[in-house]
């Protein structure tokens, strides 16, 4: 990539060119090979699957795990869901929607099913496409949609109790047992509350459906809500994404980094810069890229948000890590075109490790060998690369273009360093530069006041202050007065703060998490109301049989028998196994919603005690599936992958820094103090969004279990950026270490010479994250705040307080090298002080090549 941004400082047209060339590439791959995004994934092996598989296998269970519907729930505000109004105001709806295009069929209690399509009631096929249809549990866990019957279909099961199949007597005669039976069919009323549930059926399979179409079902439900005398809510994984509002938080995050950069470049085009670089790159990739990537790859449907946030943080930093340095070889008299090289032979190679480093970690997610993890995985590397290229190949070109415009707009509040004032020459951008001025005067003035408030404490001139004087080299020194009490301060901080995370619960989120007054929040709370919490997330047993027909039946009573009488059991009721039948399904109802602590305990018991025991002789075999057996099954599987997930990730992190380090116990150092990092940001996310503390802050309407891939994601994700950190901090120690051999004035003069450039990129990353949380999202929050904590404390408490506390107290061994490994490994610097090459034959912006007036440089940077 070297090469290419050389020759994009060299030639700025046809690099900004060569960047459109990309985009329309990608603009014919995303919009002619668009895929779909799915909340689906499969783990093979574990029991939840092999229970999906045998449910599926049922007759009528095929069809039916490729069946789009929803549940629609209403309430009666008069207190009777049969009054006269309520049934007019539910069948208009139905009506109203059975007229959109892509709806098959409305089922309601009230009547004849509304629609183009709606097939014949088949009790069996109806109860394994019950099974069927839970059995596609998104991410979002929302899948109660126990419901997906015919009405014939739950008169049927209620009958159970007495049709002679052998489930005479065993289902309980209790209120919360006749609550959960009223919700097994297609469509049904509450027996002791005013609410009532439908379904929607579309046309086809999911891919297949227009979201325009599922909308325009959204608009009518949220229309009717509140009105005419009931509420209404819908429920079901094809209204999730189509009721996503489009993400807006992020440029609360976007405002504070442009606040962020113009107290650091003084400039407003010079802040404006690396977030137009961060936003292009993020736009093309969300926009064009991935729904290419989601052709091929199950994508989640919150992965276009996830990338979104990654890329426009990290963009950012990379696009600011590459200006920076420009802006300083300026300030020491370079030509803007020589300094534009300097930067990408310097920073531009920082950026491509820094990149590199955070997809191998992304790509060791397919380690996981979960299919859910390789689209996440593959969504945000894809994510980096684009922002990595476009701080690579567009912004050097930019730079390269405008010169010294690329500071126009200076704020008055900074003073314009005298080696940049002369090199500017004036051009054709220099209109430009004075409307960018002016703006910056006129449009800014809060930042500007604040600037001055920032000169009179803090601001001064900067330039050649890299090894002494500057603030950062004052705090270096206070830190090696005590490096003691700032390590032991820092450990104690990070450890109290880790302490949630030993409370952690793992769990997929459900509709309880959505804000109030949203549909799927009404139709959850509406079903929990009227049939109990355990409906929204009930287990799905699949129960295998390889005995006569006589002896199936005996099982299945057996079962169903010992299911009932177990404790935290609302019902459980099922098909009777037919003469010839192989295998049959059985819904359990918990008395407990599907975030409980008690219900994962419930499912625990099913499987490690209730059904062993019950199925015990009887030659049969039953697996458990559902929302919770999933979570689960999901948990042990990444239990089972982390291990060499870590050994990978940690391990090739690890050997990258020895190379490049040329050090054992600094890159040591940087692996494990990222799990110091992870535990803090666990520790928050589970305090607020587990535990509840502060959650009405964050606007959390509901506490439960973490996302069980949320962890992993998220250490993916920080032990790149965290490495990041390490290599453009310790680098300059590294370099300074080279020349002086002494380990107390390199840390020091490091931290002088990185340390404000890690924070302000810490600053601009952890805004953009945080302003994610206070989205609608309920994904995308959780990772916002775990994201936002983990870059927070990583780079103000882990690598510029307890990094060079540690390596001060352990003094020179930190550049210690075995004699072997310092024989045989190479001299590598990611920033090197001796490839500034000349540059006599620089093109001056019109593409022709040399015009005679550049000077050669040679001197290196830091000099």
């Amino acid at each position: 990539m070297g090469r290419v941004s050389r020759w994009a400082v060299r030639h700025p047209i046809w690099g900004i060119g060569a960047w459109l060339l990309l985009v329309a590439l990608f603009a014919v791959l995303g919009t002619k090979f668009a895929g779909v995004y799915r909340d689906t994934f499969e783990m093979p092996d574990t029991e939840s699957t092999t229970a999906q598989q045998l449910l599926k296998d049922l007759p009528g269970g095929g069809s039916s795990f490729d069946a789009v519907t929803g549940r629609l729930v209403w309430k009666a505000e008069a207190g009777d869901p049969k009054d006269a109004a309520t049934v007019a105001a539910i069948n208009g709806l139905a009506e109203r929607v059975a007229a959109v295009p892509a709806v098959a069929c409305v089922i309601t209690p009230y009547g004849a099913p509304v629609g183009k399509d709606c097939p014949p009631a088949d009790p069996a096929a109806a109860q394994s496409g019950q099974q069927g249809q839970t059995g596609q549990q998104d991410q979002a866990g929302q899948q109660g949609q126990a419901g997906q019957q015919g009405q014939a279909d739950q008169q049927g099961r209620a009958g159970q109790q007495d049709d002679g199949s052998g489930q005479q007597g065993l289902i309980p005669d209790t209120p919360q047992a006749k609550r959960a039976l009223a919700a097994f069919g297609a469509a049904g009323l509450s027996p002791d509350h005013p609410i009532g549930y439908g379904t929607i059926a579309f046309t086809g399979k999911y891919d297949d459906v227009p979201q325009t179409d599922v909308v325009k079902v959204l608009h009518e439900i949220t229309a009717l809500d509140g009105t005419d005398g009931v509420v209404v809510g819908v429920s079901g994984e094809i209204f999730t994404f189509a009721g996503m509002e489009e993400p807006s938080s992020e440029s609360i995050g976007v405002l504070v980094a442009l606040v962020i950069l113009l107290f650091a470049f003084g400039s407003l085009l010079g802040a404006f810069l690396p977030i137009l670089s961060a936003v292009l790159a993020a736009g093309v990739t969300t926009g064009l890229l991935l729904p290419f990537v989601a052709r091929f790859l199950d994508v989640a449907t919150f992965a276009p948000m996830l990338a979104t946030m990654i890329g426009l943080g990290v963009g950012i930093d990379y696009a600011l890590f590459v200006i920076n340095r420009y802006r300083e070889a300026l300030q020491r008299g370079r030509s803007p075109r020589a300094a534009a090289l300097e930067s990408v032979n310097t920073s531009g190679r920082a950026v491509q490790f820094a990149a590199g480093t955070v997809v191998i970690a992304l790509l060791g997610l397919f380690l996981m060998r979960i299919s859910f993890f390789n689209g996440l995985a593959v969504a945000s590397a894809a994510m980096v690369l684009m922002v990595a290229i476009s701080s690579l190949l567009l912004l050097p070109a930019a730079l390269s273009l405008l010169g010294t415009r690329a500071f126009a707009g200076r704020m008055s509040w900074i003073n314009e360093d005298e080696a940049v004032s002369k090199t500017r020459r004036d051009g054709p951008l220099h209109t430009g530069a004075v409307v960018f001025r002016t703006l910056g005067q006129v449009l800014v003035l809060p930042v500007t006041l604040l600037g001055l408030l920032w000169r009179a404490t803090l601001g001064r001139r900067r330039a050649d202050r890299v090894h002494h004087g500057n603030a950062f080299a004052r705090y270096g020194n206070w830190i090696q007065q005590r490096p003691w009490l700032a390590a032991i301060v820092a450990l104690v901080f990070l450890v109290l703060v880790s302490l949630p995370t030993f409370a952690m619960r793992l769990g997929f989120p459900d509709d309880s998490g959505a804000p109030l007054g949203k549909p799927e929040r009404t139709a959850y709370d509406l079903v929990a109301e009227g049939f109990g919490p355990g409906v929204n997330g009930p287990f799905f047993i699949a129960q295998e049989f390889t005995g006569d027909a006589q002896a199936n039946q005996a099982a299945f009573g057996k079962l169903v028998g010992a299911l009932n009488q177990t404790p935290g059991v609302a019902v459980a009721a099922g098909l009777p196994p037919a003469a010839d039948a192989t295998a049959t399904a059985i819904q359990v109802v918990p008395t407990t919603a599907p975030q409980d602590a008690a219900t994962t305990d419930l499912l625990h018991q099913l499987r490690d005690e209730v059904i062993p025991t019950a199925t015990a002789g009887t030659g049969s075999t039953a697996y458990v599936g559902g929302t919770q057996a999933i979570t689960a099954d999901f948990s042990a599987v990444l239990a089972d992958a982390l291990p060499l997930f870590l050994l990978v990730v940690v391990g090739l992190g690890f050997l990258a820094l020895v190379f490049l380090f040329r050090s054992v116990l600094v890159p040591l150092l940087g692996a494990l103090t990222s799990l110091l990092s992870l535990g803090v940001a666990l520790g928050v996310t589970v305090a607020v969004f587990q535990l509840g503390w502060a959650a009405s802050f964050f606007g959390v309407s509901s506490t439960g279990p973490i996302l069980p891939f949320l962890p992993v994601m998220v250490f993916a994700i920080l032990f790149g950026l965290s490495m990041d950190y390490q290599v453009f901090l310790v680098s300059r120690m590294q370099e300074e270490w080279a020349h002086t051999r002494d380990n107390r004035t390199a840390i020091r003069r490091g931290l002088a010479g990185s340390g404000r450039v890690v924070a302000i990129a810490a600053a601009i990353m952890t805004s953009v994250f945080a302003a994610f949380i206070f989205g609608s999202n309920s994904t995308i929050k959780v990772f916002g705040l775990a994201l936002s904590t983990a870059i927070l404390v990583d780079a103000f408490v882990v690598r510029l307080v307890l990094i060079p506390a540690l390596m001060t107290i352990i003094g020179k061994a930190n550049w210690w090298l075995p004699g072997p490994l310092a024989r045989v490994l190479p001299h590598v610097a990611v920033e090197s002080e001796d490839d500034y090459e000349p540059v006599d034959d620089i093109d001056e912006g019109d593409g022709s090549g040399d015009d005679g007036r550049a000077e050669p440089v040679l001197t290196p940077a830091g000099t």
